[in-house]
């Protein structure tokens, strides 16, 4: 089932947290928003009541010209398989020179999710699987 989710653009107040490798989070509260990026302060307000924030970093570019996106979001049961779309600049291109860290942001509504222990699997449109974070609601026990 295609689950609906809306794209944010989070800006940070002071230093922008970077990745230097790929990485994927699923953020249930603005606790463990700053225990994974070090700060409390960003735009737009997120309301976590209502609300898990997902984030995924691309990690080291070498060079302008590379992105991470969102292509669609369905959940079987306690999966929710995230599809991800990677670009890189195309061989020869002309692009800025400047190391960048591309990321994308997007929200959920916890209301349109099970309220169970959930396994997201974020994978590319070749069915390569990317990672996966497990995300535990307030008062769901452990998977396995």
């Amino acid at each position: 089932m295609e689950v609906p989710w809306r794209t944010v653009s989070l800006r940070f107040e002071g230093a922008v947290p970077e990745a230097r490798e790929m990485g994927f989070w699923v953020l249930g509260s603005l606790a463990e928003f700053e225990q994974a990026f070090g700060t409390r302060e960003f735009r737009p307000a997120i309301d976590f009541e209502r609300e898990l924030l997902v984030v995924l970093h691309r990690g080291f570019c070498p060079t302008g010209g590379y992105a991470i996106d969102v292509e669609s979001v369905v959940a079987e049961g306690s999966r929710i398989w995230v599809t991800v779309k990677l670009q890189d600049p195309p061989r020869g291109a002309m692009v800025l020179m400047i190391i960048t860290y591309p990321r994308a942001e997007f929200t959920l509504a916890k209301g349109d999710l099970p309220p169970v222990p959930l396994q997201f699997v974020f994978g590319d449109r070749a069915g390569g699987e990317l990672g996966e974070v497990e995300y535990f609601p307030p008062g769901a026990g452990k998977l396995g």
